[in-house]
């Protein structure tokens, strides 16, 4: 009778820990999210309804910061991978005939929803604001503070501020795994560092002129 009792005041405080656990947890201070110069991390595409092959669907998303250049590995339903690179906010891929194109992202707002094309920080977050906070709450084994607003909602771990998952208004729901800090620095392909290098001197070139006839209608 004794190990009964043992055994149930231990399931007990197996169950009621996390409660109090979450109980205690302190309001979030910002940022709100981290902002590592260096991470690696897999977001994985859970959807309310299974992909086709044909629909071209992003099922994960394996992705590599270090400083201003980031790495995206994008597999689709179709299981054909797609690589893109980033060099601060310039958005580079291959095309299917080999050559290199680059977009300048610097202009453009950055999404609320879930998308690969992200320079900086974590994607599918980017409305997370302290108006939206919930208050404390367990995803999986992670102690978060957890975010709610317009049927979307974001779980960001209270320890380290790194993003666990996001679910969209539409109810795909997409799950982050950290992996170690890479040891290595990352260095865009010599065919994609030519293009950015060839759109910076470009950036530049504008920029000159745009102040020299700014300057002339003073």
């Amino acid at each position: 009778m004794k190990l009964r009792w043992i055994a149930l005041l231990t399931l007990l405080a197996t169950v009621h820990a996390p409660a109090q656990e979450a109980a205690t947890l302190s309001a979030p201070t910002p940022p709100l999210i981290a902002e590592p110069r260096t991470a690696d991390w897999l977001v994985t595409v859970q959807y309310a309804v299974a992909p086709k092959p044909e629909d071209f669907r992003i099922l994960e998303v394996r992705s590599t910061l270090a400083g201003k250049i980031k790495h995206d590995r994008i597999t689709l339903s179709n299981h054909k991978v797609r690589d893109q690179w980033y060099s601060g906010s310039v958005l580079l891929w291959m095309t299917n005939t080999g050559r290199v194109v680059a977009d300048d992202l610097s202009g453009s707002p950055v999404s609320d929803e879930m998308s690969p094309a992200v320079p900086g920080g974590f994607p599918g977050v980017a409305w997370v604001k302290i108006a939206a906070y919930t208050g404390a709450a367990h995803f999986e084994n992670h102690l978060c503070h957890h975010y709610a607003t317009a049927g979307r909602e974001a779980w960001i771990d209270a320890s380290t501020k790194l993003p666990v998952a996001y679910r969209g208004a539409d109810g795909t729901l997409y799950r982050y795994q950290f992996n170690p800090t890479p040891a290595e620095a990352l260095t865009l392909p010599p065919a994609f560092q030519k293009v950015a290098e060839t759109l910076g001197r470009e950036s530049e070139h504008r920029r000159k002129i745009e102040e020299a006839i700014n300057g002339a209608r003073q």
